[in-house]
């Protein structure tokens, strides 16, 4: 029988994942999921992840529909749609040991395949933060906030003036903060972005700019029956139930590549800065000085909500086997306080409040001020 080839991968010098007779549509998929080139670990990987359809076809119980399941060989992630196994993880073993995951040839993309690499992270030290990052004029910008606090338009308008990219969506910390690296996905760019972005991305194509057009005319109509006696009838009560679906699709995804060319900082920078981005109901633009212990504090809740799909699968897993236990997962969130608190701590901070959207030549002018960036 023929070995099983292997293909490693190295994230940022920290994290290794190692594939084990991947085809080489898998390999791809993981390598670009992961921003990582394929090498050879020196080390042992800290994440295994072995393609094999015939480990996955025993009998399971099911926890939930389409959801999960178990069976003696241990706990599966299943196909929301299909309802087909997808892999196979050991949540007894993420962050306080090698985690072996088996999975399905062909899978879209690896389950909780991120969350992995991002408690991996945590393992030694390192904290993955939601953020957005930049390097400006010899300074490197961590932005961090709620979802749809205004981080990736921060990042936006300073890179209409020349800023590189380091990260969106996810950005690690090193420990004691000082790099940061960004974990890479597409970047979403909402509708009303391409107003503001000069020379980033080209107009949206003509299949975008209708289905741009049938959203916002949807919501229009939405808000029109609002204020009438058809407020209750069906198509006013369909509507509201849908828009907020069709509002999802108002955003086309960009590579960073697409975006920013060779202005990337795949590497790395340090963290000069830490900017929390807040929208408020107000009309003004506001930078105040912060406390960095504070925003530490507060991200540390940010990154709780961000896992909680993660933890829906590891209480799943509790559930089928309320004998395992993992205590690096039980301990996650003072972890990461702990972690964020020690990487931000006596880092030059501040807090800007904007109105939601935002200009984004008023974003960037409210910060060019000898505290700012």
């Amino acid at each position: 029988m023929a070995r099983p080839s292997t293909v490693d991968l190295d994230v940022h010098g920290i994290v290794g994942v190692r594939l084990i007779d991947p085809s080489a549509h898998d390999a791809d998929r993981v390598a670009a999921q992961l921003g990582a080139a394929p090498t050879v670990l020196a080390r042992q990987p800290d994440i295994v992840i072995e393609y094999d359809d015939g480990r996955l076809n025993e009998p399971v119980t099911f926890v939930g529909l389409n959801f999960a399941g178990f069976s003696s060989d241990g706990f599966v992630v299943l196909d929301r749609n299909t309802g087909a196994v997808d892999a196979r993880i050991p949540f007894e073993d993420v962050g306080v040991g090698q985690c072996r995951v088996v999975c399905r040839r062909g899978v879209r993309s690896v389950p909780l395949l991120m969350d992995l690499v991002r408690f991996a992270f945590v393992a030694k030290g390192c904290v993955g933060v939601h953020a957005s990052a930049f390097h400006y004029r010899s300074t490197g910008v961590l932005v961090v906030g709620w979802a749809k606090g205004g981080k990736t338009e921060m990042l936006l308008s300073f890179a209409n003036h020349g800023a590189d990219y380091v990260g969106d969506e996810w950005v690690v910390l090193s420990p004691h903060g000082e790099r940061m690296f960004g974990l890479p996905v597409s970047i979403a760019i909402r509708d009303w972005h391409f107003e503001h972005i000069r020379g980033l991305a080209a107009a949206p194509g003509f299949e975008h700019r209708v289905l741009f057009a049938a959203v916002r005319l949807a919501d229009t109509i939405h808000r029109a029956l609002l204020g009438t006696r058809w407020r209750r009838t069906f198509v006013a009560k369909t509507l509201g139930k849908a828009l907020p679906r069709f509002r999802q699709q108002l955003m086309v995804r960009k590579s960073p590549e697409a975006l920013f060319g060779d202005r990337r900082r795949d590497a790395g920078v340090a963290v000069d800065k830490v900017v929390l981005t807040v929208s408020h109901s107000g009309g003004d633009i506001d930078v105040s000085p912060a406390d960095p212990d504070e925003i530490a504090r507060r991200m540390a809740a940010s990154i709780a909500y961000e896992q909680n799909q993660f933890f829906e699968y590891y209480q799943a897993f509790r559930f089928a086997f309320p004998d395992r236990v993992n205590p690096f997962l039980d301990d996650i969130d003072a972890t990461q306080e702990r972690l964020l608190r020690t990487a931000l701590a006596g880092k030059d901070a501040y807090v800007v409040s904007h109105p939601y959207p935002v200009a984004f030549e008023a974003l960037f002018g409210a910060m060019q001020t000898p505290t700012a960036v």
